[in-house]
């Protein structure tokens, strides 16, 4: 068996029970694969603490009441927690301080609070992926590594040079984006996931991504995965069933900086990030959208509808990359120069 890295351990709302206190508790069979890598890999004891969280709320401490031991194998994982409170916790305090728990050379708060929703959402440079299909193998293994990254939005679309049958992939199944999207957010100690959405048409990304000022038909989108933090109250999407509630248009003051990764552009990617990062903070938009095409490029047709739709088309190096590779980079540069790590 392998191990996977849990640098905290997360669980789905319906998993949980919420007591008139405020109190979450939470209980794993042992043969749970959480309750086994607490045990097995974490070797907690009772009393002990562990790294939670519930997927899109908030992350905590949780005290171990109960657990699997040599002595008794077959026990369950108790745990409960406060939502919202971290007990030295140096990923809380050093996400605290990207959130301006440091001003003016003042010395960070020594318990930070945790920041809510809306703190998340209005002091992060949000970065969007968009993404011709690549091959079923690369994408299974981009799921992860793009949650871990904290990307905020990903489109995967259609192009020329995609071959139809990366559609029909099991890495394109919702129940293998979820496992594999936690698995990154567990490894990098994150609780919001990343929202999915196919684009089957080509001319409907724009409508996707939300800066067209149309909304995409239903025929021409799939969402996979909705994302609470950027797409809005889940509880609030259960009501409406209507697809198309998952989309919203941006006005010219809030449209992103969107970038199209193409060899023998002039634009660098520094000059194209202008305006978006701690520099400027308050001035350029939050969100940055990149676009990173088929390992056979964008068409002539593909490109100029992107540059049409107001990206700008970036130079990333004379390397050729693989589109897995050309993801992670450019995703790592953009937050590297906007100070957002």
């Amino acid at each position: 068996m392998s191990i996977q890295c849990r640098n905290r351990i997360l669980f789905h709302e319906k998993e949980v029970q919420r007591g008139a206190d405020g109190i979450v508790s939470v209980k794993l069979s042992a043969g749970d694969p959480r309750s086994t890598h607490a045990r097995d890999v974490l070797k907690i004891s009772p009393g002990d603490t562990l790294r939670v969280g519930i997927l899109n709320d908030s992350p905590a401490t949780a005290v171990v009441m109960a657990c699997p031991s040599q002595a008794y194998p077959c026990a369950e994982l108790f745990l409960t927690w406060r939502p919202g409170e971290e007990s030295g916790d140096a990923d809380t305090a050093r996400r605290n301080l990207v959130l301006g728990g440091q001003k003016n050379g003042a010395a960070p708060n020594r318990e930070p609070a945790v920041p809510s929703l809306d703190q998340h959402r209005h002091t992060h440079v949000q970065i969007d992926l968009l993404i011709a299909v690549p091959r079923p193998k690369v994408l299974r293994r981009l799921w992860a590594p793009l949650a871990s990254l904290g990307v905020g939005r990903v489109f995967l679309t259609n192009a020329s040079r995609v071959e139809k049958s990366f559609w029909d992939a099991s890495s394109l199944g919702t129940e293998t984006v979820e496992r594999n999207l936690i698995k990154g957010l567990e490894q990098a100690g994150d609780v919001f996931v990343p929202g999915v959405t196919l684009v089957k048409r080509f001319p409907a990304v724009l409508d996707a991504i939300g800066v067209s000022g149309e909304t995409p038909k239903p025929e021409s989108v799939t969402v996979l995965v909705t994302s609470r933090i950027h797409d809005g109250d889940a509880s609030a999407k259960s009501k409406n069933q209507n697809q198309n509630a998952n989309f919203t248009t941006q006005t010219s003051e809030q449209q992103p900086i969107m970038l199209v990764a193409h060899p023998g552009s002039c634009v660098s990617l520094r000059s194209a990030l202008r305006g978006a990062g701690k520099d400027s903070w308050g001035y350029g938009p939050k969100r940055v959208v990149i676009a990173v095409g088929p390992e056979g490029g964008w068409s002539e047709f593909e490109l100029e509808t992107l540059k049409k739709g107001g990206f700008t088309a970036i130079e990333i190096g004379n390397r050729t990359f693989a589109t897995d590779v050309a993801c992670i980079s450019l995703i790592a540069a953009v937050k590297e120069r906007t100070e957002t790590w």
